[in-house]
């Protein structure tokens, strides 16, 4: 039974004598399955990069000092700067300094949520604004959007868990 894929061939032993080649030990290693997962990884990098790029929600991520890696073409978009001009940026430089003592992580889940869900509310578009006062001892922030809010039935529930 013959069947097709591909074979690694490396020359792992040679005698040379004068000018000549003599006695050559070749090693065959069959990398098929290997080439095939590579090729299913190309396949799904593509794959998750398209929903990236056609979400309707900024998608970025960051190093684990907060700086830009990505940056999807929503965000270029919403906010008028390049993937370009923001990568290997702080995030927190892109909009106004404020240095906050607490969770960074914990800290950057709060604000992007509030973030997403402002874009969530204004389904046909809006203005997302974002004041950052400072005082001597405070970072006061001040969200607001153009969306629907929330309705009188759910503001008793605001902050209980899902």
């Amino acid at each position: 039974m013959r069947h097709s894929g591909y074979i690694l061939l490396q020359p792992s032993f040679f005698h040379l004598v004068g000018t000549q080649v003599q006695d050559v030990t070749l090693l065959m290693e069959d990398v098929t399955e290997q080439r095939r997962l590579g090729e299913e990884v190309v396949k799904t990098q593509r794959h998750l990069a398209s929903i990236v790029e056609s979400a309707g929600d900024i998608i970025l991520s960051t190093d684990s000092n907060g700086f830009l890696l990505t940056w999807n073409t929503t965000a270029e978009r919403l906010t008028g700067l390049s993937s370009n001009q923001v990568t290997g940026t702080l995030f927190f430089n892109l909009f106004h300094e404020a240095w906050v003592l607490g969770h960074g992580i914990l800290l950057q889940q709060v604000f992007l949520n509030l973030f997403l869900n402002s874009l969530n509310a204004m389904i046909d578009g809006g203005v997302l604004k974002i004041f950052v006062e400072k005082t001597e001892n405070e970072a006061i922030v001040n969200i607001s959007d153009s969306g629907t809010g929330i309705g009188k039935q759910d503001l008793e529930r605001i902050f209980d868990p899902f």
